[in-house]
C-alpha cells in the first residue's frame, strides 16, 4: 500500500474519533449526567412538616394540574386558597428549583400550603427544563403564564389581581428574578422577545444563584472536576460551548439587571453549600437603587444551614423564614 495512502486513512480515522469524541463530550455526556442528577435524592433531605400542619392543610384547598397554555411541555400548575377567606387574598406565584434541569411544582407543597393558610393564594408552577428545552424556556413559560392570570381571577374572584408577588427556590429564584427584570427593563424585554404584561409588587427569592459568572468563577478555584461540570451544566441550560461568553449569561445575570424598578425584595439562603455572598450582592445592588429589600441568613450559632432549608418545616430556621416571609408580605 502506498504511503500516501495509509498517511490518508491515519488522518481520516484519526479525525473521526477526534469527532466521535467530541460529539459524546458536547451532546451525550451532558444527557448522562442529566439522567443521574434527576435520578439521585435532594442532598438537602425532602420536605418535612411542623406540627401542626394537619391544622394548615384544614385550612387549604388545593387544585392541583392546573393546565395554563403554552407553547412548550410541562405547562401545568397547582393552586392553593385560603378557606373562609373574608377578604381578597394576593397571589403568589412560585417557580420551583432544580437546577434549570429538574424539580417540579409538588417538591415545594408544605411551603405552600403553609403561605396559603396565611391568607394567600399560591400558584406554584411548572415549566419544561434543560437540557430538552434550554434557555430562556422557563422565563418565557412565566410570562406565559402570566397572560393566563385573567382566567384565573375569572373562576377564583377572591384573589386581589392587584396584588402579584412572585417568588421561587434555588434555580426558581433566578427564574422569577430574571423574569421580574423583564418586566422592569424594557430593552431586556425586546432582547428576551418577552411582554411586559404585570407590575410585581413583591419578591419573595430563596437560596437562588443570581450569577453564572461568579458560579464559573468559584469552581475553577474549587477543583477541575467540579469545574468540568459546571461547565457541562451551563452548555446544557444555555447552549453552546462558550455559553459564559454570550449576552445570555449577561441577560441571566439578576445582580447586572436589577434596576430602581424591582418591587421590595426579600432574600434568604442558608450558610453550607448554597449561594449566601450571591444574595448578599443582589440585595446590595438592589438597595443601592433604592429598592427596599429586607434579608435573612444564619450565622454559625444555628450550625449548618443548608441550600433550599425553607422547606424543612420541622427546624427552626425554616419557621424563622416562613414567619419573616409572612411578615414581610404583610408590610408589602
Amino acid at each position: 500500500m502506498e504511503p500516501w495512502l495509509i498517511a490518508l486513512i491515519v488522518l481520516v480515522s484519526v479525525s473521526a474519533f477526534i469527532a466521535l469524541v467530541f460529539f459524546l463530550w458536547l451532546f451525550v455526556l451532558p444527557r448522562v449526567i442529566v439522567h443521574k442528577m434527576r435520578a439521585m435524592p435532594n442532598p438537602d433531605g425532602e420536605m418535612t412538616y411542623p406540627e401542626n400542619f394537619e391544622e394548615l392543610k384544614e385550612k387549604v384547598t388545593v387544585q392541583k394540574n392546573l393546565v395554563y397554555p403554552s407553547i412548550y411541555p410541562a405547562n401545568k400548575y397547582n393552586l392553593y386558597l385560603p378557606k373562609n377567606c373574608n377578604k381578597k387574598v394576593p397571589l403568589i406565584i412560585w417557580v420551583h428549583g432544580g437546577g434549570f434541569i429538574g424539580g417540579t411544582k409538588d417538591g415545594g407543597d408544605n411551603v405552600m400550603i403553609a403561605l396559603s393558610a396565611a391568607d394567600y393564594a399560591v400558584a406554584s408552577i411548572d415549566y419544561a427544563v434543560a437540557p430538552e428545552h434550554k434557555y430562556p424556556t422557563a422565563i418565557r413559560q412565566v410570562s406565559e403564564f402570566t397572560a393566563h392570570l385573567q382566567a384565573i381571577y375569572e373562576k377564583n374572584p377572591s384573589i386581589d389581581c392587584n396584588k402579584v408577588i412572585f417568588g421561587g427556590n434555588s434555580a426558581g429564584a433566578q427564574i422569577a428574578a430574571q423574569f421580574v427584570a423583564t418586566q422592569s427593563n424594557i430593552a431586556l424585554a425586546r432582547e428576551m422577545k418577552i411582554t411586559q404584561t404585570i407590575k410585581p409588587s413583591a419578591l419573595i427569592l430563596v437560596c437562588g444563584p443570581f450569577s453564572f459568572s461568579a458560579i464559573r468563577m468559584f469552581a475553577a478555584k474549587t477543583n477541575k472536576s467540579f469545574a468540568m461540570l459546571v461547565n457541562i451544566w451551563g452548555r446544557m441550560y444555555f447552549g453552546g460551548i462558550r455559553w459564559h461568553k454570550g449576552k445570555k449569561e449577561k441577560q441571566a445575570n439578576v445582580i447586572l439587571q436589577a434596576n430602581a424598578y424591582f418591587p421590595p425584595t426579600f432574600l434568604t439562603d442558608g450558610n453550607k453549600g448554597s449561594f449566601e455572598a450571591q444574595n448578599k450582592k443582589l440585595a446590595e445592588k438592589l438597595k443601592s437603587c433604592g429598592v427596599s429589600v429586607e434579608e435573612l441568613y444564619f450565622d454559625e450559632s444555628y450550625g449548618e444551614v443548608p441550600h433550599e432549608y425553607l422547606f424543612h418545616l420541622h427546624e427552626e430556621t425554616s419557621q424563622i423564614a416562613y414567619k419573616r416571609i409572612c411578615e414581610f408580605l404583610e408590610k408589602i
